[in-house]
């Protein structure tokens, strides 16, 4: 099945939050070459033939996975993000890009660079 071309860790044009580039970016620390920040995806819609519902979590790395991961399971996290009115509580698809830093190879705190509601 292919994934579709809106599932992608590369923001469209203006499409992350004004002061969150920096903190959506996978960076490496230049003295350890340890990861410093990283990026992930959180994407749900419905399957076109089946109906079911399908959820993708993915990082450029294991930390923006599991950062993703953190996200969606986070009520706080969910709460801050501004859907379209017309979107009503949830939507039915979206997609979110997903910024955080990680210290120790553990990601903190993922915040949302980019939301998008086909």
């Amino acid at each position: 099945m292919r994934l579709g071309g809106d599932l992608t860790l590369t923001p469209g044009t203006g499409e992350i939050a004004p002061g969150l580039e920096a903190r959506y970016k996978t960076a490496f620390d230049p003295k350890t070459g340890q990861l410093i920040s990283d990026r992930g995806l959180i994407a749900l819609r419905r399957h076109l033939t089946t109906g079911h519902w399908l959820l993708f979590l993915y990082g450029n790395h294991t930390q923006g996975t599991r950062g993703a991961v953190e996200g969606v399971m986070d009520e706080r996290f969910l709460a801050q993000l501004q859907w379209p009115p017309a979107a009503g509580p949830v939507p039915d698809s979206f997609r979110i890009l997903v910024g955080m830093t990680v210290t120790d190879g553990i990601p903190e705190g993922p915040a949302p660079a980019a939301l998008r509601v086909p």
